[in-house]
């Protein structure tokens, strides 16, 4: 069932935790070997792509492939290349196997801004704003994190709220007598 192998733990390290970046501006490079293309039967293909700081951290970005996110894909070739992107394709797995090529094909370094999201829960994940990522103006750059009372942190991390119709309540998990279906058999679905 098995093939038998050899396996040698000798020479592997430890895993380490992952660093991810707080909203801030920072000098990024492409992470070559975590830059894919992802596209499952019946899922929005997306092209995900590893941007990190040899010494702040990390932030994982989707870019999805569709045709409602083509600007923000021209954004990111315009300002990554320094050009338009005017080729064609005939699927959008293609698109994102081009941006993978050439996002990998040289790695270089830009800076760039990294925000993100505060989910309901208080929890911190960190993404690029849809646009305006990249500071194409070295004087504009300032490396390192915002501070949380600034206009700059304020404009690039989204605060999502609670559903208010879901909010302190089971009902989104447990139906309400009024709400369950009538079998006419009984008072209840399963009589």
């Amino acid at each position: 069932m098995y093939n038998e192998e050899t396996i040698d733990f000798g020479n592997v390290e430890a895993a380490s935790e992952a660093k991810f970046l707080d909203p801030g501006m920072y000098r990024l490079k492409v992470d070559a070997e975590n830059t894919s293309v992802i596209a499952q039967d019946g899922k929005t293909p997306y092209l995900t792509v590893r941007f990190y700081s040899e010494k702040d951290g990390s932030v994982n970005e989707k870019f999805f492939l569709t045709a409602k996110a083509l600007p923000r894909l021209q954004y990111l070739h315009e300002v990554w290349f320094n050009k338009k992107l005017d080729k064609k394709f005939t699927n959008f797995v293609q698109v994102g196997e081009y941006f993978k090529a050439a996002l990998t094909s040289k790695i270089v370094t830009r800076p760039m801004v990294v925000g993100g999201k505060i989910t309901p829960d208080g929890k911190f994940y960190s993404g690029l704003p849809y646009t305006g990522f990249v500071v194409l103006e070295e004087a504009l750059f300032e490396e390192g994190p915002f501070d949380k009372d600034s206009d700059q942190y304020k404009r690039v991390v989204k605060v999502e709220k609670a559903n208010p119709a879901v909010a302190n309540t089971d009902s989104a998990m447990l139906p309400s007598a009024g709400n369950m279906p009538s079998t006419g058999a009984g008072s209840s679905p399963w009589d």
